[in-house]
């Protein structure tokens, strides 16, 4: 199944900033991005295992990439959890429960429904 157009561009750019902090900032020697279904929900992990960092501190203060993913995935009524401690790596997850997608889904439809269809004239 197809996630929404809306969905799937958040789950890029929410990989691509993961990856961009863990270049600039975790000296990670692994790597590890996944996808699945759990039940009715879809989810994007994106697990190291650097250097860590105190999750409060970074949140609470600087953190623009970190505000940015969680304002991403709030904003389309999924869940954004990240965990990390000193020394002890970090995980991002981005989980987005079916229910809260389903409107888009419906959005797209309609769009889709609304675009003039190709006429083909033969004669």
């Amino acid at each position: 199944m197809r996630l929404p157009e809306e969905i799937e561009t958040t789950l890029y750019r929410i990989v691509q900033e993961a990856l961009t902090n863990v270049e600039r900032h975790s000296r990670a020697k692994h790597l590890k991005v996944s996808t699945g279904w759990h039940r009715d929900t879809f989810h994007l992990t994106v697990v190291d295992d650097g250097v860590g960092f105190n999750v409060r501190e970074l949140v609470g203060g600087g953190g623009i990439g970190l505000r940015n993913m969680q304002e991403r995935v709030e904003f389309l009524s999924g869940d954004f959890i990240i965990e990390s401690a000193p020394r002890q790596g970090t995980l991002v997850r981005a989980q987005f429960p079916m229910h809260s997608w389903q409107p888009l889904l419906m959005q797209e439809k309609s769009k889709s429904s609304d675009d003039p269809q190709p006429t083909t004239i033969t004669g």
